[in-house]
């Protein structure tokens, strides 16, 4: 075996289904099934092509690409947030109470998930203050924000740039309960239940810059902190 046959083999045998790429996106399938898969499509010339866990998307843009090329039918992926997706969240918020029953504020908030991700959102909102005490004021509310969510992956076998890049933005819709109450004359605590109501969210999958939409389920979430009046 000559040492160029040799190293061409070595390099081979190391490579993982993982790091096969389609379009610069990571493809799980190997590359005899990626034929066979393709094939099918053609044949079929399906109006629908259901996809459950999507991985990092290489073979729903593969799938994609070839009803393209078809000239009919979509691809539907549907995949579960890990548990490394979910974690805490920091936020500075600015506001005015208008009279005893009516705060607006904007705020901006930056969510602590995975290394990986960056994901933040900015936005206006309005609570109606319900005075039930001197110290203690439940409030129920409304916002909309607009969030953007960026994420990175591993890198392609030159070693170049992020192969897997995920970008999402859209306009979220909150419902908020909670609750405020008052430490002094400046300091108030406040603690509450936010519900993100998440229907269709834009995005943009990978290097080649593929367009794609996501339909999300709503995120519920708790919060708490520390207000300063003026």
């Amino acid at each position: 075996m000559s040492a160029h046959i040799h190293k061409t083999f070595k390099i081979a045998k190391n490579l993982t289904r993982t790091e096969n790429i389609f379009l610069y996106l990571p493809i799980i399938q190997f590359p005899q099934d990626i034929v066979g898969l393709q094939e099918i499509i053609w044949t079929l010339k399906p109006d629908l092509i259901i996809e459950t866990g999507i991985a990092r998307g290489g073979s729903l843009i593969f799938s994609a690409s070839i009803l393209q090329l078809i000239g009919k039918g979509s691809v539907l992926g549907i995949d579960i947030l890990e548990a490394s997706d979910r974690g805490g969240f920091a936020g500075l918020k600015f506001g005015a109470i208008l009279n005893e029953n009516h705060r607006i504020g904007v705020s901006y908030n930056s969510f602590n998930t995975a290394s990986n991700v960056d994901l933040n959102s900015y936005g206006i909102g309005y609570d109606y203050l319900i005075k039930t005490s001197k110290k203690l004021t439940p409030f129920v509310g409304v916002g909309l924000n607009q969030v953007n969510y960026k994420e990175t992956g591993a890198k392609t076998l030159d070693n170049n740039f992020d192969s897997d890049s995920l970008e999402m933005d859209g306009l979220v819709g909150t419902v908020n309960l909670g609750a405020v109450f008052e430490l002094t004359n400046n300091f108030e605590l406040e603690a509450g239940y936010r519900m993100a109501l998440i229907k269709n969210v834009d995005g943009i999958i990978g290097y080649s810059g593929v367009p794609i939409k996501f339909e999300m389920d709503d995120i519920n979430m708790t919060y708490f902190g520390i207000n300063y009046k003026f």
